[in-house]
């Protein structure tokens, strides 16, 4: 029998979705839906986004040649919270043969 410690069911992340809003400055250039990894925006109408499918990644936000993607800040504050507390401490690494 194999033997790998850690939690067993493995506990569910429960990540704070934080989905990027679109403002009026949007050229509707459509760059953001090529660009989403899960087609989560429109390609036809780029204002629109799945949240159900939005991972939350900010490939939009980032790539936006008119800055017209973000994210709010009471979401940035509520992540910035939940990963002070995953991340505060470092993990060692472990190594199962």
């Amino acid at each position: 029998d194999l033997y790998v410690p850690g939690n067993n069911p493995y506990k569910e992340y429960k990540v704070i979705p934080i989905v990027p809003q679109v403002r009026q400055e949007c050229m509707k250039c459509g760059l953001c839906a090529i660009k989403c990894p899960v087609d989560a925006i429109s390609k036809d109408n780029p204002m629109l986004v799945d949240k159900e499918k939005c991972i939350s990644c900010m490939r939009c936000v980032a790539i936006c040649p008119s800055k017209a993607r973000s994210v709010d800040d009471k979401s940035i504050l509520a992540i910035s919270k939940k990963l002070e507390k995953v991340c505060s401490e470092r993990k060692m690494n472990e190594l199962f043969l």
